[in-house]
């Protein structure tokens, strides 16, 4: 078994899970628009650019918050 596929499986990733994982849907993606207030913040940020206004984007110093605002 290639390293490769032993690090899928140690994750849990076989057959058809392993394949969404390496392939995903992209259209099957939730709709952003589910969330909260989702909309006024789009209205706010589509706003501060038609503006010029600087936006600033911030997230935690660790491994999930560098990759979330990435």
């Amino acid at each position: 078994m290639s390293l490769f596929a032993q690090i899928l499986a140690a994750r849990g990733l076989h057959g058809v899970a392993a394949e969404e994982f390496l392939h995903p849907d992209y259209d099957a993606k939730p709709d952003p628009f589910l969330l909260s207030q989702m909309q006024t913040a789009v209205d706010r940020l589509v706003q501060a650019h038609q503006r010029r206004e600087t936006i600033v984007i911030y997230g935690d110093y660790d491994i999930d918050g560098l990759s979330a605002t990435a």
